[in-house]
């Protein structure tokens, strides 16, 4: 995830639920209960994050991204 996006890490999670790697990126980790609120939650952060995983996850969004791309192509 973007530097720029600790404010909102540590505001919704506290200031523990990442680590900052030497490049800046920060490696968020937290435990999820609702799949769909998951999502939502990190279709907010745009292109600001990526997930590594779960693959579920990973393969949500991309779909969602498909769709989002079909709309908006024309």
């Amino acid at each position: 995830m973007a530097s720029d996006m600790k404010w909102r890490l540590v505001e919704e999670f506290g200031p523990r639920c990442f680590t900052e790697a030497d490049d800046g990126r920060l490696l968020f980790m937290a435990d999820y209960t609702d799949m769909d609120n998951l999502v939502s939650w990190l279709l907010t952060l745009g292109a600001e994050a990526e997930v590594l995983e779960p693959e579920e996850v990973r393969n949500r969004i991309r779909k969602i991204a498909g769709e989002l791309e079909k709309i908006y192509r024309s």
